[in-house]
């Protein structure tokens, strides 16, 4: 047997079978919580509404307040915050927008959710099919110098480049799922902060990519597994989840202590390669610093020159 899974501060956690059924919510229940969070977190002074001497009980705007504001009725707006996104105009949707505030991701990711309600019939759901490494990719990192991982759309590594497998070695080793997770590892591993210097930035950005690619697929068992071990392994991803947060992972920058080199910063940019059976996402990283430069050479010398051929054929 083995011994019990733990967090990363080292104490116990519940066994990963054992997950909370409140994080494995419904669709509507995902929709509520998104509509109602970002309402709550908009001041009424904010846009203009006066709250002196009023006895406001709620935080943020209240729903009638926000369906003023969105051009629709009262009766409306609860039902759209109650999860009953099916059959609401791209007109309403984009005047909800505007009433919350939403960021280009946050706007992106209401239109996902609309777009699912509407596709998802009820005691019926599509079988989804993450990606695979597609034929011509692994040739295709050999010829990349900077170190570049390809992930699925629930973030299973699927390949890495040498540059790639040197720098991510040591945080992989020793897991027996195949392929790897890049969520697990984060959020169950004890030596995932030692790691990623800016652990809580990637910590959020990684649970914000979970929660975009739940907002499409939200029958997507090996998602829901994944997302059910994470709340029964980690109090940190219970409270990051419980946020809501949305946003997007394009670009930017990563800090990692590497055990043989010590800190490397690592500006990032990923790519997205469609397939018949999902995305790939491709994420490259090339040094911001010559120290961090240096160490990179470091860890992935210079392979030695083939030795020529000296044999004479007869």
């Amino acid at each position: 047997m083995g011994s019990p899974h733990r967090e990363e501060s080292g104490r116990p956690s519940a066994p990963l079978s054992a997950a909370p059924t409140v994080w494995i919510v419904s669709h509507n229940d995902e929709v509520h919580a998104f509509l109602s969070t970002r309402r709550a977190r908009i001041r009424p002074e904010e846009v203009g509404i006066a709250t002196a001497g009023s006895d406001r009980r709620v935080a943020g705007l209240r729903r009638g307040e926000v369906a003023a504001r969105a051009g629709i009725s009262l009766d409306y707006y609860k039902q759209l915050e109650r999860g009953e996104l099916r059959g609401a105009s791209e007109a309403v949707l984009e005047m909800l927008c505007r009433a919350l505030r939403l960021d280009e991701a946050e706007r992106s990711h209401l239109l996902n959710l609309a777009t699912t309600s509407n596709r998802t019939t009820r005691g019926r759901s599509s079988p989804v099919s993450h990606a695979h490494l597609a034929r011509g990719v692994h040739g295709l990192l050999a010829h990349l110098t900077v170190p570049t991982l390809v992930y699925n759309e629930i973030l299973d590594l699927l390949d890495a480049n040498r540059p790639g497998e040197a720098l991510f070695s040591e945080f992989f080793r020793g897991d027996p799922r195949t392929p790897p997770n890049l969520a697990r590892r984060l959020f169950l591993h004890p030596d995932a902060r030692p790691f990623w210097i800016d652990w809580e930035s990637s910590a959020r950005s990684t649970a914000a990519i979970l929660r975009r690619q739940l907002a499409c697929h939200p029958a997507d068992g090996a998602l829901r597994a994944l997302v059910a071990d994470l709340a029964a392994g980690s109090e940190d991803f219970r409270r990051i989840w419980a946020l809501d947060d949305v946003h997007w992972h394009r670009d930017g920058r990563k800090r990692f202590r590497h055990p043989a080199v010590g800190e490397i910063e690592l500006a990032f940019q990923t790519m997205r390669i469609e397939g018949a059976d999902g995305n790939l996402v491709v994420v490259a990283l090339s040094a911001t610093d010559p120290a961090s430069e240096s160490a990179l050479g470091r860890l992935t010398p210079d392979p030695p020159p083939p030795t020529p051929d000296v044999g004479g054929g007869g």
